[in-house]
């Protein structure tokens, strides 16, 4: 075979592996860790969509326990592209403790936020984000659940990384939603 013949046949199996590559992705795998706060209290449960954007950027929930009075707040706060520039690149998700003030957000897995290597309650875009961006992201917190996922996004315009707009579904359980299919 002549040296061109072999390079076309390369391309061409090359861009074949490539397009059966894309695909047959993967779904993104969720993501599961279990929140340095530790303890017995369970929620009421509840489900629920938040849509952020340039007119809604912020999101404050109150999480009532097992026997309905107020036990977290859960947050979303918008993280902008700059001090000059008010587009958003990602959304913090935070929920603090309203009995404990000296936890602000036990969605981490440590309260070193140097220790926290998946960053789960940072919802980012960015291919290179620790956990994926439409990953369903579920942390034990205490004897509940708080699962987080990204549902629906839409960006400024094409090819630019800053968000116009996010929808994340909420979910306080008191049993892994990630066991939800298996027969109990």
């Amino acid at each position: 075979m002549s040296t061109r013949k072999q390079h076309k046949v390369a391309v061409l199996c090359l861009v074949l592996s490539l397009a059966g590559t894309v695909g047959a992705q993967d779904p993104v795998k969720p993501v599961y860790i279990e929140s340095f706060r530790k303890g017995s209290s369970r929620v009421t449960e509840t489900a629920y969509d938040v849509t952020l954007n340039a007119s809604n950027p912020r999101s404050k929930t109150r999480v009532l326990d097992a026997n309905g009075r107020e036990r977290y707040l859960l947050t979303f706060e918008p993280q902008f592209g700059g001090p000059n520039d008010p587009r958003f690149v990602s959304w913090h998700a935070a929920l603090a403790d309203v009995r404990h003030q000296m936890y602000k957000n036990v969605l981490m897995p440590s309260l070193d936020p140097l220790e926290d290597k998946l960053q789960v309650w940072y919802l980012n875009p960015s291919p290179y984000a620790l956990a994926g961006f439409r990953a369903i992201r579920v942390i034990k917190v205490e004897n509940f659940y708080c699962s987080l996922q990204v549902t629906n996004h839409s960006f400024v315009g094409t090819g630019d990384p800053r968000l116009a707009s996010i929808t994340i579904s909420v979910r306080f359980l008191n049993n892994n939603p990630l066991n939800e299919g298996e027969k109990q």
